[in-house]
């Protein structure tokens, strides 16, 4: 689950993901984003980390609960390739992104490749083994 909330229009949200590390937790910077699109939604995970989601992209990724401005992941696989090095790259979005050892690309979409950190992403994802038949290169 995912609580989420309208962001107001040039609204700057600062990513804070956590990274676990030789049995620490650290608390990294990541990007910045301003909220350009009316209706864009700011979400926060289960580790602390927020995000912006444009309206339609919000729309395919997540469902309301009873709970009011708490949401629940639409299950949907991702293709996801996982870090074996430190790296930093520029974000679809125009911001410096950074990913550290054992975090993932997320490389569902080519045009939308991103960062999840290791302990976000184990908060956020179950994973299930690939059957060896059913890899694609």
């Amino acid at each position: 689950m995912v609580t989420a909330r309208e962001g107001k229009l040039g609204e700057e949200v600062d990513t804070r993901p956590r990274v676990e590390r030789d049995g620490k937790i650290y608390v990294i910077g990541e990007t910045k984003s301003k909220v350009k699109i009316e209706g864009s939604m700011i979400v926060k995970n289960p580790d602390g980390e927020e995000y912006i989601v444009k309206p339609d992209a919000f729309e395919k990724k997540y469902k309301a609960t009873s709970t009011k401005g708490v949401y629940e992941p639409i299950a949907e696989p991702i293709k996801y390739v996982v870090l074996k090095y430190d790296i930093a790259f520029k974000a679809p979005w125009g911001e410096d992104m950074y990913g550290v050892k054992g975090a993932v690309l997320n490389v569902s979409n080519i045009d939308d490749v991103y960062a999840i950190q290791n302990e976000a992403f184990n908060k956020t994802y179950t994973t299930e083994p690939i059957k060896e038949d059913c890899l694609e290169f």
